[in-house]
């Protein structure tokens, strides 16, 4: 909410339309990419392990981040909004 700046209504409203697009993982289909993400991403940002895990365990699908840092890696494909616009 606070990088959207919605209200807790409006975001609650947003979120619950998402969630009709959105499939949520379960744990057990990226756990196993675990390790082999924390090796690719740990020395740019460790928080974002479970993002690359789960890229990986969807054949290395990209991943959509304004965080440029993220393209220092090789294994993920990861696109900025810029990118992504150009592409739709």
């Amino acid at each position: 909410m606070d990088k959207s700046g919605l209200d807790v209504l409006n975001f609650d409203e947003l979120l619950a339309k998402l969630t009709d697009y959105i499939k949520i993982i379960p744990n057990e289909e990226v756990i196993m990419y675990k390790e082999k993400a924390h090796k690719i991403i740990d020395s740019i940002d460790p928080d974002d392990a479970p993002f690359f895990a789960t890229a990986l365990a969807f054949d290395s699908c990209p991943i959509w981040s304004q965080d440029g840092k993220l393209k220092e890696q090789k294994e993920v494909k990861v696109y900025n909004t810029k990118e992504i616009l150009e592409l739709i």
